[in-house]
């Protein structure tokens, strides 16, 4: 009996913590890994209440840049202290081995 329960909890746990926390690091390593560059066609910020407390309101920055290879337009999200860093027409780049973005 005691196996079955240890069975079940290891596969709990690699359900709950191993496979989220392995697809968010495979994520953030595939970011990581691309490069781009492209000019600051348009900033957004949407603004939005927290469903589970009316007082507190949600922040979302976002850049939306024309890539330079001529592919579709991308939404770059970021903090509101990088966000504010940049302008429409601003060209920018993301080199490989970095998260965010910064200013050609």
């Amino acid at each position: 009996m005691e196996k079955i329960v240890a069975i079940g909890f290891g596969i709990f746990f690699l359900l709950i913590v191993v496979l989220p926390l392995s697809l968010i690091f495979k994520l953030v390593m595939k970011s990581k890994k691309s490069s781009w560059s492209g000019e600051v066609i348009d900033k957004k910020h949407n603004a939005n209440r927290d469903f589970d407390d009316d007082k507190k309101i949600n922040h979302s920055y976002y850049l939306v840049v024309k890539m330079d290879d001529g592919s579709r337009d991308r939404n770059i999200g970021l903090s509101g202290q990088l966000w504010d860093t940049f302008k429409i027409g601003d060209k920018i780049k993301k080199p490989a081995g970095k998260l965010l973005p910064e200013k050609i």
